[in-house]
């Protein structure tokens, strides 16, 4: 098993009334799991794994929207 950080970006809303027109402001995050899987279009973590290899806690995220990898 790998145990990767992942520092990403992510899409960012605003609800309700305010001011904010040009804000090119996206939500930076880290995710640190398991690598579960990997492909040319994504990779996918796990937090979790029971011994009957059930996953918890899985996110997959697009490569475009990755800026760093770190084991």
């Amino acid at each position: 098993m790998r145990i990767v950080l992942v520092e990403w970006v992510d899409s960012a809303s605003y609800n309700g009334w305010h001011i904010l027109c040009n804000d090119d402001t996206l939500a930076s995050c880290v995710s640190v799991g398991v690598l579960c899987h990997e492909d040319s279009k994504k990779i996918t973590l796990f937090q979790s794994r029971s011994d009957n290899k059930r996953f918890a806690e899985t996110i997959s995220i697009p490569k475009g929207c990755i800026k760093r990898i770190r084991k």
